[in-house]
């Protein structure tokens, strides 16, 4: 989780509008309400993915 703050924090420095949240069962649904709320770029981050 420090991991994923940090990738938001220099985001957020960057200049972008960054929301952070636990993705749920039905990823689709999630994403539908995201977009529909005028998120445009959704990042998934896993565990195992993250670098540094």
């Amino acid at each position: 989780m420090l991991k994923v703050l940090k990738l938001a924090r220099e985001d957020r420095k960057r200049g972008y509008q960054t929301m952070i949240c636990n993705m749920k069962k039905n990823k689709k649904f999630q994403k539908e309400q995201l977009e529909a709320e005028g998120y445009r770029e959704i990042a998934e981050y896993y565990r195992d993915s993250i670098n540094g």
